[in-house]
């Protein structure tokens, strides 16, 4: 199932894009 490897990258592709780009992040 490649769908799934290719689901979880994106997942963690985008948790790092909002941790980024989020204001928490910052006074964390």
């Amino acid at each position: 199932m490649a769908w799934r490897g290719h689901l979880s990258r994106n997942l963690k592709e985008l948790r790092l894009h909002f941790c980024q780009t989020s204001p928490a992040s910052d006074s964390a």
